[in-house]
């Protein structure tokens, strides 16, 4: 609940401390969800992209060091993402490698971040291909946050496309 109440930069220092305890514990798995919140909270916080690099790193090690495949996907989501938001890695990169991986979420999430882009450069064609890519690509992962997003999107360039008037 604290992070529905307090800045989420308030909550780093719990979520850390539940990483320590449940892998005291024995328990990988919340030790994981964790380790992985704290990087995206992190980025959703503002800090700076070179302490969320540092951190991701670091739960990246964690995470592949107990073996929970499913949140090395994830940290592996939020390194890239971080990567580029930062510079070091481009879309031309990330991509193939992504959908050579064949993480359907990641590519999800590129072909949303890149609907995005279009639609701001006023390509709405290409914007609405993204967003059916994404569609496509969707998983339970995503979910709870990137479908009403893609839908919205979706309907937001539909209605664009169809409408002269809404293009302007």
């Amino acid at each position: 609940m604290r992070h529905w109440k307090e800045p989420l930069r308030n909550t780093f220092g719990d979520l850390k401390r539940a990483s320590r305890t449940a892998l005291e514990q024995g328990d990988p798995q919340t030790a994981s969800v964790a380790a992985v919140t704290t990087c995206a909270y992190m980025v959703f916080a503002g800090v700076s992209l070179h302490e969320v690099r540092e951190e991701v790193a670091q739960s990246r090690r964690l995470l592949e060091g107990l073996r929970q495949e499913r949140f090395i996907t994830d940290i592996r989501r939020i390194e890239q993402w971080v990567d580029r938001m930062a510079g070091v890695l481009d879309a031309d990169t990330a991509w193939p490698q992504t959908t050579a991986e064949g993480d359907r979420s990641a590519i999800a999430v590129n072909n949303t971040e890149e609907a995005l882009g279009r639609m701001l450069a006023e390509d709405l064609q290409e914007a609405l291909a993204c967003v059916e890519r994404a569609e496509r690509c969707m998983d339970s992962v995503l979910a709870t946050v990137y479908e009403p997003v893609i839908a919205f999107l979706g309907g937001l360039l539909r209605a664009r496309l169809r409408s002269p008037k809404l293009q302007s």
